[in-house]
């Protein structure tokens, strides 16, 4: 499933990313971080970069959210 995503989640405009992404925060989908960490650094979009942190935060854990609050602050 997971390599169907990635090839097909770009094809979409970037709201439905957006939402596409929010349902990927399952906690313990752990093999989606690195994909989600790189969509993240793909983009500039703040709400998609949130809806990504927001995923994160939920397959992970408040710290790993923490670190990527940081660099969305800073751009």
């Amino acid at each position: 499933m997971i390599p169907i995503f990635k090839k097909y989640l770009k094809l979409f405009d970037l709201d439905t990313r957006k939402n596409l992404v929010r349902f990927l925060g399952v906690k313990g989908f752990d093999e989606i971080i690195p994909f989600l960490e790189n969509e993240f650094l793909e983009n500039v979009d703040k709400e998609y970069r949130i809806s990504i942190v927001n995923s994160l935060r939920l397959i992970e854990n408040d710290e790993i959210a923490k670190d990527y609050l940081k660099k969305l602050m800073k751009i």
